[in-house]
């Protein structure tokens, strides 16, 4: 029987295909550790450092076997492939260039898919995120005094909503694949003191939440987790202004005011959205005379491809979810973090615009199927009792 590990204290058991990655991918790693880069943009190329990555872990992906005894799930691949093919109509349908979108979404589909068929070193890949979002940190508390949002960490991740989104999607994937107890240990601490300095009221309530689903989630059935799951959504987008503007938030009235109204222009622009949406790239809307990336990541999704988009990424995100449900009741303690980072993209995706397109989801993705679908060592062959005969008397 495996041993039932807690959730903050993981000692993964390795199985064959993880023996496989013991050793680091030095590739891997160091391409790994550029994927939270993405407000730093190579300068020749005019792309952000995290896509190229992305696109050289899928390169690199394509030229490699997948890890033995593990195969992609078909719902994986046609989801992924529909959620492609629809964008690229979309673009066309609206006589939209919408290239540099789809480049994007090329790193997404194919990151999710390397990682989740063990293409690419998860192990490699974890240890480079888990150096690369201490640095990050570390750079950010040093330029605290000088960031644009006063105050607030931002450093190398553009404003403090997307740093905490990083640090905590890719955080919970990473974590759990450092080996030695007391470096995990650091490497939490650290994500928890980036997320604190970046005063992200979604990104600290996120962070609770996971921390409870750690903490109880293998006591809640399946079913249990996905209504729980629906539940905390909704409660992120009903939370009464009072609520936001309490205590140390309350100086956000402007801030919130803004947002009301961006959120008023993006509604108005699903108004007369066609089926298949406004195109890839058209999250934006006018305010005030300046062009605003949308704040909630659903209707992003639905401006650029329409309800089916929605459908298609949601979608992933609940059957990663599930699918994860049987390591949990087993006693994989990992599985629990890969379905927290799921609850952290859907409960995040509800106030930041570039949630549920963006890499770090694909990589959410990818290490809950890959996680989902990995072989259990087989259990010890127990003996039989050694009988001793009966000697006459």
């Amino acid at each position: 029987m495996r041993s039932q590990n807690i959730a903050w204290d993981l000692e993964p058991e390795e199985t064959p295909d993880e023996r496989a990655e013991r050793e680091t991918r030095i590739s891997d790693f160091a391409l790994a550790g550029l994927l939270p880069l993405s407000a730093v943009p190579i300068p020749a190329l005019g792309l952000p450092f995290n896509e190229v990555a992305a696109l050289a872990l899928v390169a690199l992906g394509c030229l490699r076997q997948p890890a033995k005894g593990r195969s992609v799930p078909l719902w994986l691949v046609v989801m992924m492939g529909s959620l492609l093919a629809l964008l690229v109509l979309s673009a066309r349908l609206n006589g939209i260039d919408g290239s540099r979108r789809l480049i994007h979404m090329v790193g997404y589909v194919g990151l999710a898919w390397v990682i989740a068929s063990g293409r690419v070193s998860r192990r490699s890949v974890a240890r480079g995120l888990t150096i690369s979002l201490a640095l990050t940190v570390a750079y950010g508390g040093a330029t605290l005094p000088t960031s644009s949002y006063a105050g607030r960490l931002t450093g190398v991740l553009a404003d403090p909503n997307v740093a905490a989104f990083l640090l905590v999607t890719l955080g919970l994937v990473s974590i759990p694949h450092v080996q030695h107890r007391v470096v995990r240990r650091l490497a939490m601490l650290t994500v928890l003191a980036g997320v604190l300095l970046t005063f992200s009221r979604t990104g600290l309530l996120a962070l609770i939440l996971v921390c409870l689903w750690l903490l109880l989630g293998r006591r809640i059935r399946l079913v249990g987790g996905v209504l729980v799951m629906g539940a905390l959504v909704w409660l992120v987008t009903t939370i009464p202004d009072d609520l936001r503007l309490f205590g140390p938030f309350s100086d956000r009235s402007g801030s919130d005011a803004l947002r009301a109204r961006i959120i008023a222009a993006e509604y108005e622009s699903l108004a007369n959205m066609p089926w298949y949406g406004h195109g890839p790239g058209t999250a934006g809307v006018f305010v005030q005379d300046e062009i605003f990336f949308f704040h909630n990541s659903y209707l992003a999704t639905r401006q650029e491809g329409g309800w089916l988009a929605l459908v298609l990424v949601v979608g992933m995100l609940v059957a990663a979810f599930v699918g994860l449900d049987a390591k949990v009741r087993s006693g994989v303690p990992e599985a629990l973090w890969m379905q927290g980072g799921v609850i952290a993209v859907l409960v995040m995706a509800s106030t930041l615009g570039e949630v549920l397109l963006d890499l770090p989801t694909a990589v959410v993705i990818g290490f809950a199927v890959a996680t989902a679908s990995r072989v259990e060592p087989p259990e010890p062959a127990v003996p039989p009792p050694t009988t001793t005969a009966q000697v006459p008397a």
